[in-house]
């Protein structure tokens, strides 16, 4: 375990999480040098400008400047090769490959000696291989573990939880860089010449946007800021055309496998290293981008019919992206295994006291328990696994009793948010978005199947003498 050495908190596992804290609890303790690095040490920039001269950074200035005087810089183009790391874009492959091998040596490691065409993607559409058995790989140290780790879920215990999540739950890195470049791509011809929408932005959300994928079952969703209508009613009139244009779209101009149309959002597959990339397409109101206050959009969203909350929170996603993305690694990895839970678990299977299928709590939903769980417990950097995953669950098989604000993370003035009482899950981004009750139709969530489920699990070995998780990590 790492210790801050200025205010002397610990429990940090990477020197990348001391770092964060550092930079983020103690601005005033970082000095930045006039070429633009920053350092965590007098010490450190002392030797940087012992170095390379006091006035180097001045000098690297007045060359960026004359070269940009002297020599017009390339537009971007739809052949052009993009970093999936960092986003620069070059000219021509043999540029990108000596950019990747120089600046994010780690990502070609993990892609093995051939593994540049991770980063580049030359075509006019996406790649999209035939399903193979041999196709994608990981490194010889997952594949190890996972060799001696059990295949069950249920049969983990708590000297094997942490490598089973390593080795079965968390996706590699050359899994996520080769989903960025497709990711980016799909982006990058949603918004081209060829696309009949014109939005604002993309916003790159679902579980890749928010850094908690999991091996095996990852999705996103690209969500298009549209500025054609200003405001949710009118947009929603006209979402079965958009949607329309948008689905002949995807099949006509990209190579995305088109799967389902649903009332919000056009839905895809895309082929990534291996494994079928769910994607969900959904046009939005570009409030915000128009400048419409957080004040306004609440104002308006008291007004409006039930049936358009869901819309409203598609509109407001990008304030949902910004709360779960920052949160600490440990934390998105507690998400991962409720996500890998849920999909091995659960989706498939349906409760015998319910007909048809059963609506199990969806991704945000989970995200929202995690997050209150985490609070609870004083937001520890670093905890254990266990008694960590035994709080959240104890959380689901009391569910009768969830009460969930966030205050520290709600973008409205408290007392706006409208629920009907215990129980509540309250979206921290939408005070009319109850996730308790988060089906479109505004009803709840299956929970008593989900209760049980979640009991079958704590009686497992994994969890066993286990108690007082509430508070304590």
């Amino acid at each position: 375990m790492r210790k801050c050495p200025v205010c002397k908190a610990s429990g940090f596992d990477t020197i990348d999480d001391l770092r964060s804290h550092r930079r983020t609890k103690h601005p005033d303790r970082v000095t930045t040098c006039t070429c633009g690095r920053s350092f965590l040490e007098v010490e450190y920039m002392q030797q940087h400008l012992r170095d390379l001269g006091p006035r180097h950074g001045e000098k690297k200035s007045r060359q960026r400047n004359r070269a940009r005087k002297q020599k017009p810089r390339v537009p971007r183009t739809s052949g052009s090769h993009d970093c999936a790391m960092c986003g620069r874009s070059f000219a021509k492959t043999m540029g990108l490959n000596s950019h990747t091998k120089a600046k994010h040596p780690k990502a070609v490691s993990s892609t093995g000696a051939s593994g540049s065409s991770a980063f580049v993607n030359t075509s006019s559409s996406i790649n999209i291989p035939p399903p193979s058995s041999g196709f994608g790989s990981s490194n010889d140290y997952t594949m190890t573990t996972s060799q001696s780790l059990p295949a069950d879920l249920y049969d983990v215990d708590s000297s094997n939880l942490d490598k089973f999540i390593a080795a079965r739950i968390q996706p590699d890195d050359s899994f996520l860089t080769q989903c960025s470049s497709v990711v980016n791509r799909m982006a990058e011809y949603l918004k081209g010449p060829g696309s009949p929408f014109r939005p604002r932005e993309i916003i790159k959300s679902g579980s890749l946007g928010k850094g908690t994928s999991v091996k095996g079952k990852s999705d996103v969703d690209l969500i298009l800021m549209l500025n054609e209508n200003n405001d949710v009613e009118s947009h929603m009139r006209e979402l079965p055309l958009i949607l329309q244009r948008l689905e002949k779209f995807v099949k006509d101009k990209t190579a995305a496998r088109h799967t389902n149309t649903t009332r919000f959002s056009v839905q895809a597959e895309m082929y990534c290293d291996g494994e079928w990339l769910d994607v969900d397409i959904l046009p939005a109101v570009d409030l915000t981008g128009m400048g419409v206050p957080l004040r306004d959009i609440y104002d308006r969203m008291k007004q409006a019919d039930r049936k358009l909350i869901h819309e409203y929170s598609v509109t407001l996603s990008q304030l949902q992206l910004d709360i779960i993305k920052p949160l600490p690694t440990k934390v998105k990895s507690l998400i991962r295994v409720l996500k890998y839970w849920r999909n091995n678990k659960l989706k498939g299977s349906s409760a015998p006291s319910f007909a048809g299928n059963t609506a199990w709590p969806n991704s945000y939903c989970l995200e929202l328990i995690v997050l209150n769980c985490w609070i609870q417990a004083g937001q520890p950097y670093s905890f254990d696994m266990t008694r960590a995953l035994h709080s959240v669950l104890t959380s689901l098989v009391n569910h009768n009793y969830l009460a969930i604000l966030l205050p520290q993370y709600r973008k409205y003035e408290a007392g706006m948010e409208r629920h009907s009482g215990i129980p509540y899950i309250m979206d921290p981004t939408n005070p009319f978005n109850d996730m308790y009750h988060g089906l479109p139709n505004g009803e709840a969530f299956d929970w008593e199947p989900t209760a049980t489920k979640v009991s079958q699990w704590l009686n497992k070995s994994l969890f066993r003498g286990v108690r007082g998780t509430g508070n304590r990590w």
